[in-house]
């Protein structure tokens, strides 16, 4: 690799985004950049190998914005810990009932 070449480096703060096509006044152009895209695929994946366009990016959030990601994580904490809470008092109350 050059010492010129640009890097990623997710250590890095760094926010992630998407660019989206969309048009009302020219929908062939749209209809169109997705044909291209289906008809040029393998070269769209063969460039995007050759330049490591998605290196050291996980693919499950892959064009999802930080903030969305973050939120998905803190979701995900508070639904586990209700889950653990519901747990808990279950079985307090069980142990309760029996005595």
């Amino acid at each position: 690799m050059s010492p010129l070449t640009l890097v990623f480096d997710p250590g890095l703060p760094h926010t992630r985004g998407t660019y989206h096509l969309s048009t009302i006044k020219y929908p062939g152009i749209v209809a169109r950049f997705n044909e291209f895209l289906q008809e040029q695929a393998e070269q769209v994946a063969d460039l995007k190998d050759l330049y490591a366009v998605e290196k050291d990016l996980d693919n499950g959030y892959l064009g999802m914005e930080t903030w969305k990601e973050e939120w998905l994580a803190r979701k995900r904490v508070r639904r586990v810990n209700s889950d653990q809470s519901s747990l808990k008092t279950v079985s307090t109350y069980t142990t309760e009932k029996a005595i």
